[in-house]
């Protein structure tokens, strides 16, 4: 748990963990809850994210309204060197290899270099495969290797806002 004067994390959210809201029985609950983190500038994503999001289309239809507070391009040199070593690391996540999920290794290296960065907040993947959950997937694998906690949305929203009983 995160103490009452450290700075909050920021949550880069995988194309799975958007998806997920779809079908949930709260979700727009979820969507409400989910914008104030968006609106606290708390949730981001890299553009690769926003391209897989068009096979949801109510979410996709949702987040549009908020896209320019969503999604982060990163053009440094370190965040792009760190895009190959993920990838390189992990050949799973690279969509030349034919994986259907080729923003996860772009929402990993997101991750990793916020928390490179010289920055307060702590970097948090939410994705559908976590370490709790799918432990040998390959998000939670790349998220270990490079020190980064990965946890699902309910988590997220768990830790965030937990008078809501999730």
């Amino acid at each position: 748990m995160e103490q009452a004067d450290s700075p909050r994390p920021i949550y880069v959210i995988d194309s799975s963990g958007w998806i997920s809201i779809e079908n949930h029985p709260a979700h727009n609950r979820i969507l409400y809850r989910v914008l104030e983190l968006v609106n606290s500038g708390r949730v981001q994503c890299p553009p690769e994210v926003w391209t897989e999001l068009g096979r949801c289309e109510w979410v996709h239809a949702w987040l549009k309204t908020e896209r320019g507070k969503v999604i982060r391009s990163e053009t440094d040199t370190p965040y792009l060197l760190l895009i190959g070593d993920v990838f390189h690391r992990f050949p799973g996540m690279c969509g030349t290899r034919g994986s259907k999920e080729k923003a996860d290794g772009y929402v990993v290296a997101l991750a990793a270099y916020g928390n490179a960065t010289n920055n307060p907040h702590r970097w948090v993947v939410v994705a559908s495969e976590t370490s709790a959950s799918r432990p040998t997937r390959k998000i939670p694998r790349a998220c270990e290797y490079y020190g980064i906690e990965c946890i699902g949305l309910i988590s997220m929203l768990e830790r965030e806002f937990p008078d809501d009983r999730w």
